[in-house]
């Protein structure tokens, strides 16, 4: 599962921040994500939630096409 916001490190519940659902857990995969704007950086990282808490990925930065 991953976090996408506008700025610095998104987190579950931040103003603007949409969860995306990943197939599979190990390895390289592709997500779709509709509604983002054109040519705009956003910042995701993975995270996951257990009985214990929620722990993120470093945040990493992709820009959308035009």
């Amino acid at each position: 599962i991953y976090v996408v916001g506008d700025m610095g490190s998104p987190q579950i519940g931040d103003a603007g921040v949409i969860q995306v659902l990943a197939a599979g857990s190990v390895g390289i995969f592709d997500v779709d994500v509709a509604g983002l704007s054109p040519s705009t950086s956003y910042r995701f990282r993975a995270f996951v939630t257990t009985a214990v808490g929620t722990a993120y990925s470093p945040a990493f930065t992709f820009t959308t096409l035009a």
